[in-house]
């Protein structure tokens, strides 16, 4: 079973979530984003979001394509089935507050079934926490909370293993397709094309509310001057 290509790159998971996306993919789907609380990784077919078990400490997001389907990863915390369709031969890998991180050129359009997977989930969330904590009695300053999530002694990954199944539908046949039939997450716009630097609608549940930040704002964008900056120019001339 011989690997064909593949691709790494980092993301900061903004809202604990990082997506991974056709570059010309349709808007993301809100039921999809809910079923990820508790599926860790959910999708519509054309969407995937993965769910972090933090919000600010960089993880990894490997994807893989391989000739012929493999059985999932047994030395990793979980595992779950996917399928993603690419019509345009391009995967972005999306963070809600940066922007890409990267794009992955596919050896063919079409569509992709496999595993997502993911490690490193657990040791993370307790570094994570310890530092919350301990920034809290001890006051940390911003340099000292971004010198906390630099030295995290563990990385916590996410991984697609990939196979080509099918072809993409004609355009005139994916009316009763995911694509088609997703619930629209914060957007009023018509067309299914979206600039390059809005593809991805921030969710509902990352302004709700009930979602709380860990330290105040300001000491946020202290640590993240660039967090509330979303970048401009085509994805691959990107920060």
């Amino acid at each position: 079973m011989p690997l064909i290509t593949e691709y790494s790159t980092n993301a900061r998971p903004g809202y604990r979530l990082v997506e991974v996306y056709d570059s010309d993919a349709f808007l993301g789907d809100e039921e999809s984003l809910r079923q990820s609380r508790t599926q860790v990784v959910a999708g519509n077919g054309y969407h995937l979001y993965l769910r972090t078990s933090q919000p600010d400490i960089d993880v990894q997001v490997t994807i893989r394509i391989w000739d012929t389907p493999r059985r999932p990863p047994e030395d990793v915390e979980g595992t779950i089935p996917v399928s993603l369709e690419s019509e345009t031969g391009q995967l972005v890998v999306n963070q809600l507050t940066f922007g890409p991180a990267g794009v992955m050129d596919l050896p063919r359009p079409g569509v992709y079934n496999g595993h997502a997977a993911w490690s490193g989930r657990e040791a993370t969330a307790g570094y994570y926490n310890t530092c919350i904590q301990r920034g809290a009695e001890e006051q940390w300053d911003a340099e000292q909370i971004g010198a906390a999530w630099r030295q995290c002694p563990t990385t916590e990954r996410y991984s697609l293993d990939l196979w080509f199944v099918r072809e993409s539908e004609p355009e005139g046949d994916w009316t009763n397709s995911p694509r088609a039939t997703a619930t629209p997450v914060l957007s009023t716009r018509t067309s299914s094309r979206r600039p390059a630097s809005n593809r991805s609608t921030t969710p509902p549940d990352a302004f709700s509310p009930f979602w709380t930040e860990p330290w105040p704002s300001s000491t946020r964008r202290a640590c993240h001057p660039q967090r509330h900056r979303r970048p401009h120019g085509p994805p691959h001339l990107r920060p």
